[in-house]
């Protein structure tokens, strides 16, 4: 008994013993640290920074969108896009399309001329014709665009345009290509298919297909030319369809103008003066991930468009940074973040963002000109140090 209570008294006293040896290292560990008077803790994060701009361009006589960003990495988070004068660019007009017989041009029938009737202002670039030739004259064959008589209901020698005439062996629609493009005001002309030499030739005969059942625009005539012009008959139009451009404005909402972006498509507004529409988006994050954007227009005419336009654009890019997180007892904490950035626009700023929770004494943002950039060239940056309040959501114009 007496030896198993020895024992267990030398086994309490080490047991002791230790645990003073233990709370005497702590102790001098911790005083050790706390009375060292430079010691510094560093940390290294990755940081997000956001830059912002905003910007506007407008443009005239155009048929496609262009927005260009400084970078394709930029996302547009706000659109404001106005149309004017929105208008066909070239269009093909199809007068007659649906043969049924053909006349021909030969040695009797030297010429055919069907009537033209202009509504309004149009540019005329291009003129197919649905004809063949059977066999080929020797002398110059032409193709024009003559005045019209009006008086004697016939065309007239006024010539406002011609070409040579593209024709071959099969019944086919042909483009005859004038040199430059013709305005012609309101009224009426006529297009000639002029084989005047064609009496030098041994056989000669090319046809022009008509349509003598139920034509798409029965009030226009035709003439033939035998040593002059007969009298125009009318309901057997010839086939013809014209590449053109007119001045007629039209409303957005009139040819159902939409915009396509990221899939989706947004509708063009009316706006007050006629040809003109609007389109405001906000809180968008559209990524084009190009520096020169052209959102895709779409209409109910299938065909192009010219207007004028101009926009205006709110941006964001997101830059991955470093930042160095520095704390001393004798100093209060800091962050740095060193940021290699150019001022893209003028209307320019970054947002770095920071914790709410956070007291901030101050911060400090310093710029400089990099002087062998021509775009920054005489632009003279401040270094403000902003405080905590004078940041709305802590974003900083630079």
């Amino acid at each position: 008994m007496y030896q198993s209570s020895k024992k267990y008294f030398i086994l309490l006293i080490c047991f002791l013993l230790s645990s003073f040896l233990i709370l005497t290292f702590f102790s001098a560990n911790v005083k050790s640290q706390v009375n060292s008077p430079n010691h510094t803790f560093e940390k290294t994060l990755q940081n997000e920074i956001y830059e912002y701009a905003k910007d506007s361009s407008i443009h005239h006589n155009e048929t496609e969108l262009e927005i260009t960003l400084p970078e394709s990495s930029w996302n547009i988070t706000d659109l404001n896009l106005n149309f004017e004068n929105l208008r066909l660019s070239m269009e093909i007009q199809t007068i007659e399309n649906n043969q049924t017989y053909a006349l021909d041009v030969d040695k009797t029938v030297n010429c055919l001329a069907v009537q033209l009737q202009i509504t309004e202002i149009t540019t005329i670039y291009f003129v197919f014709i649905f004809a063949k030739e059977d066999t080929a004259s020797s002398g110059d064959m032409y193709f024009q665009i003559n005045g019209y008589d009006e008086l004697l209901d016939k065309p007239n020698d006024k010539i406002y345009a011609s070409c040579p005439l593209n024709i071959s062996e099969e019944f086919n629609w042909y483009l005859q290509q004038f040199l430059n493009p013709i305005e012609l005001s309101p009224g009426n002309y006529s297009l000639v298919l002029n084989g005047t030499s064609i009496a030098n030739s041994p056989f000669p005969n090319y046809r022009w297909a008509n349509n003598n059942e139920n034509p798409n625009n029965p009030e226009l005539s035709i003439w033939e030319y035998k040593n002059s012009w007969n009298s125009g008959i009318k309901g057997i139009p010839l086939l013809h369809k014209l590449i053109q451009k007119t001045e007629q404005i039209f409303n957005p909402e009139q040819i159902n103008l939409t915009i396509e972006l990221d899939g989706n498509e947004f509708k063009i507004n009316d706006s007050i003066n006629p040809g003109s529409g609007t389109l405001f988006l906000s809180g968008i994050n559209l990524s084009p991930n190009k520096d020169v954007f052209s959102p895709i227009l779409k209409n109910n005419l299938s065909v192009q468009l010219i207007f004028d336009y101009n926009y205006s654009i709110c941006i964001l890019n997101r830059i991955l940074t470093t930042k160095i997180l520095k704390i001393d007892k004798n100093t209060n904490n800091s962050w740095s973040i060193e940021l290699n950035l150019m001022r893209k626009l003028q209307n320019y700023s970054i947002q770095i963002p920071f914790p709410e929770t956070w007291s901030i004494h101050s911060i400090e943002i310093n710029s400089h000109i990099n002087e062998s950039d021509e775009t920054d060239a005489g632009i003279e940056f401040e270094n403000p140090v902003y405080s905590r309040s004078a940041a709305s959501n802590n974003v900083y114009p630079l």
